[in-house]
Order: structure tokens, then sequence, then C-alpha cells
């Protein structure tokens, strides 16, 4: 299991990239159809990697679970110490 910072951040903006906030069911004025899926909080998707176990194998994606398992924490830890106005 990686423990590099910098390939742990690496990890975390690849598999989590930076997107636009918008409001549960909110749309963008400019595209008339429904999303497809419906935006998921962060404590889903932690009681989501919870439910598989490391040593599975990988899915289509190639990824380790342990890795996703990882960056998922990583990303949870660096949203906590962020406070936004």
């Amino acid at each position: 299991m990686p423990t590099c910072p910098v390939l742990l951040k690496a990890v975390v903006e690849t598999l989590f990239p930076a997107q636009q906030t918008q409001a549960r069911g909110e749309q963008p004025s400019d595209n008339p159809e429904p999303p497809l899926f419906l935006p998921v909080d962060d404590n889903e998707i932690v009681q989501a990697s919870e439910r598989f176990g490391n040593v599975k194998a990988s899915g289509l994606d190639g990824i380790p679970n342990g890795a996703l398992k990882t960056a998922i924490k990583v990303k949870k830890k660096r949203k906590k110490g962020c406070h936004s106005p």
C-alpha cells in the first residue's frame, strides 16, 4: 500500500477530481436533461468502501481495492481539515 504523500495526493486527485458544487437536485440551466446519477455524499462513499475487502480482485478500472480505500480515507481527512466560509 503506498504511503508516499506525493503518490497518495496524485491518486486522490485522479480518483476525485475537483468539481463545481451544486445543490442536491439542482441542474445547470444549459442542460435540460435530468442527471444520469444522483449526487452521492462522502459518507455514502465511505460506507460503500467499507463493504469491500482489500484482497478482492480489482475491477475493470484496474485499481486495487486497498488503494481505492486509502484514497477515500485521505480525501475524507483532507476535507475535514478544510473549512470553507
